[in-house]
């Protein structure tokens, strides 16, 4: 069944605002009570839903954060033996994720609401930890896998079961995306565009050097995690976490961005290799930063005096984008079996030719 991912943009004053939620609470409210035959409100799956009749709330939500995707609109089925437990079937729920309830006693998202994160079972906090502070109030998920909640409508609690291991994530789709830069030079959002062919969001864009991208919905309040295309990271970006919302360029310049809606991978094409602005030094905690060459901005240069000898050799040295990991480059000789892999294997002084638009360092004898 096709994960229903669909936001108001009303909804987002419904957490920004304290004039709309009160709080939150693990314990029921009981001067009100749920009428099912006044809440319930009928729903169709996209992709149809079996023999069950499906529905959404008027006043008691299913909040949700999955990867990074923000959704209050999930739709449920009731369990056939107790019309007050509302089964949400098939969440794929990823470590740190989180869930909530907000239970709304007028007109949902335009009505005083107030939060509720408990769990039914004990047991189930193997799964979920409530997180309870001055500025945050839910269930925090502590283990990937694809989830049934089962959540009471009279308590406002929540029992968690764990159905399955997770074989191939599955998100949310993205049905909104805007690309966030963020840099020295410019804090910017800029609508991205979806291509249907692809499944891809696309946007082409000028990104100075020194900026991270992320992604965000048009509303600003899903804040999509990420993963990367094959060949990008310690290359043209580097990850800003384990599980991160944005990364950091290592080069500024004209870039086609995508971003899937579906797998939110990210990929990217540097349009002006050639012209573009670079960053290189070598070394980190006593770091020399590199001048780019006279010929080329995505050429630098460092020379060293090498000490090894023949079944001793000596690693080169590492060379660092702004932020983030060493870059990924392929060591080579040119002109002598100068070196391997990364190892220099003969003693003297030699230059090193560092080219971050083909990601390699050339090994040269000096003043040739």
């Amino acid at each position: 069944m096709k994960i229903h991912n669909t936001l108001l943009p009303i909804a987002v004053l419904a957490m920004s605002s304290c004039a709309l939620f009160d709080g939150g609470s693990t314990s029921k409210n009981t001067d009100y009570s749920i009428d099912n035959s006044e809440d319930l409100v009928p729903f169709t799956p996209e992709e149809g839903g079996g023999d069950a009749d499906y529905y959404q709330s008027k006043h008691l939500i299913l909040v949700t954060e999955i990867h990074g995707s923000y959704n209050q609109m999930h739709h449920f089925r009731l369990d056939p033996d107790n019309d007050r437990k509302r089964i949400y079937d098939n969440l794929y729920f990823y470590e740190d994720d989180f869930f909530y309830v907000m239970l709304y006693k007028g007109t949902a998202f335009t009505s005083l609401g107030q939060i509720y994160a408990s769990l039914s079972d004990p047991s189930d906090a193997e799964y979920g930890k409530l997180v309870h502070d001055n500025t945050t109030f839910q269930i925090n998920i502590k283990k990937d896998g694809v989830y049934r909640l089962v959540l009471d409508a009279d308590d406002y609690s929540v029992d968690m079961e764990r159905v399955s291991d997770i074989e191939t994530p599955v998100y949310e789709p993205i049905t909104t995306c805007r690309l966030y830069v963020h840099g020295d030079a410019e804090k910017t959002y800029t609508d991205m565009t979806l291509d249907k062919a692809t499944g891809k969001w696309h946007v082409r864009k000028t990104i100075p050097a020194k900026s991270s991208i992320g992604f965000f919905s048009a509303s600003g309040i899903s804040h999509y995690k990420m993963d990367f295309a094959e060949g990008l990271m310690n290359r043209y970006l580097y990850p800003n976490g384990v599980n991160p919302r944005s990364a950091n360029l290592h080069m500024g310049g004209d870039f086609d961005i995508y971003f899937d809606a579906n797998s939110y991978v990210l990929d990217l094409t540097l349009n002006n290799p050639d012209t573009a602005s670079y960053y290189c030094q070598v070394g980190w905690q006593e770091a020399k930063v590199l001048e780019p060459l006279a010929e080329a901005p995505y050429l630098f240069r460092h020379r060293i005096t090498s000490t090894a000898q023949p079944g001793n050799y000596e690693e080169l040295p590492d060379f660092y984008p702004f932020l983030g990991e060493p870059f990924e480059l392929e060591y080579r000789s040119e002109g002598g079996d100068y070196n391997y892999k990364k190892y220099i294997k003969v003693s003297g002084e030699f230059d090193l030719t560092v080219n971050l638009k083909e990601f390699t360092v050339t090994v040269t004898k000096a003043g040739e």
